[in-house]
């Protein structure tokens, strides 16, 4: 088996979530807890009939499409500095050290 990257491995929930999940019963907060990992895990999305749970799902869902967007730029952007760090034609810059190393000794 393939070892998985971090971003496989973890989602977040925001504690801004709080005070909405407290005005949800047991009953729903567990229902969307499965639902969280099932679209985490699994890919898959949550339908519902109860207009509560479909609303939180929204918010969630919305977090979690916006997390990985950011996380998406993010490594895009790294990759991009990656590559100028790589290939520049100084081989002593890619090294990270100075052309007057030598000297510093």
């Amino acid at each position: 088996m393939a070892k998985k990257e971090r971003h496989e491995l973890v989602f977040l929930m925001l504690k801004q979530w709080k005070p909405q999940l407290q005005l949800l019963t047991t009953e729903q907060r567990g229902i969307l807890l499965m639902a969280i990992y099932d679209y985490q895990c699994d890919g898959k999305d949550f339908e519902t009939e109860d207009r509560t749970l479909a609303m939180m799902w929204s918010i969630v869902r919305q977090a979690f499409e916006d997390n990985e967007k950011r996380y998406a730029e993010i490594c895009e952007l790294n990759r991009q500095k990656a590559n100028i760090r790589w290939h520049k034609s100084d081989a002593a810059a890619s090294r990270g050290t100075t052309g007057n190393a030598d000297a510093a000794i």
